[in-house]
């Protein structure tokens, strides 16, 4: 029969071993904080600047806390609104494209069937090979 339950003790030197680790964490964990709030701020990197504002975030108030959720401001009805903001060269938009984009927000079908005859490509079923389920 094992009488052996739960973790097996530690000994004297992991004891002293955990102890001298948790008192260094103490002792520099305000110098790691102030490198975070500085990468926050100050990084080259805006993805470094982001990963240490997110890892703030998320210490002081938790990962999945949202105000519009907590405060009741938003209900979830799973629309995404999506900005596209162009960036370089600007085009300007042929008459028939300011049509079609006018068609399409009023739900109306902007291309018919012959015009897509400019849309084929010589690689028409490249997605087969991806989409295949065999």
């Amino acid at each position: 029969m094992n009488t052996n339950r739960g973790r097996k003790r530690r000994t004297e030197h992991e004891r002293d071993s955990i102890r001298e680790f948790n008192a260094l964490v103490r002792e520099h964990s305000e110098d790691a904080l102030q490198n975070i709030l500085r990468l926050s701020k100050y990084a080259d990197d805006e993805n470094i600047r982001l990963k240490a504002s997110t890892w703030i975030a998320e210490k002081l108030v938790g990962r999945n806390y949202s105000v519009a959720n907590e405060e009741k401001l938003i209900e979830h009805n799973n629309e995404l609104t999506v900005h596209l903001v162009s960036v370089g060269n600007q085009h300007t938009l042929t008459q028939k494209e300011e049509q079609d984009i006018w068609k399409a927000e009023q739900g109306l079908e902007f291309t018919k069937p012959d015009d897509m005859e400019e849309w084929e490509t010589e690689d028409n079923d490249w997605g087969n090979d991806v989409y295949d389920a065999d």
